[in-house]
């Protein structure tokens, strides 16, 4: 396997009181994808909630050039996020990041992740 391509970003969040979730989309021409999102920071001082995770990607037919959406997870459901996606043809993914926070303590919820997507051979 032959990588020609990487990519990675990271995201950011919080939320005071209430929930929030926020996406990422990484397009690109269509390819052989590897993508993995995961946490890499957490303050959750309260009886909260975060995730961090793959929402959907879209696939193009190389031979008809239509687009197919595969949902992957729901940023309005707690850890309903895909970690990693393997497939072909590949050319956008969007990221999710979700927190909630449950008002229980005196500081906000905060999260980050980190996204990464390897275009190979």
């Amino acid at each position: 396997m032959a990588v020609w391509g990487f990519y990675a970003d990271s995201l950011s969040g919080f939320a005071s009181h209430k929930a929030g979730s926020l996406s990422d989309d990484f397009v690109f021409p269509p390819a052989n994808v590897y993508a993995t999102s995961m946490l890499t920071g957490i303050l959750a001082t309260n009886d909260s909630f975060v995730f961090a995770g793959i929402v959907e990607y879209r696939k193009k037919n190389p031979k008809t050039g239509k687009h197919t959406t595969v949902p992957v997870g729901d940023l309005n459901i707690s850890l309903d996020l895909g970690g990693v996606i393997i497939d072909q043809n590949v050319d956008r993914i969007t990221f999710g990041l979700g927190v909630w926070d449950t008002g229980g303590g005196d500081f906000d919820t905060q999260v980050n992740s980190v996204n990464q997507v390897w275009l190979y051979e």
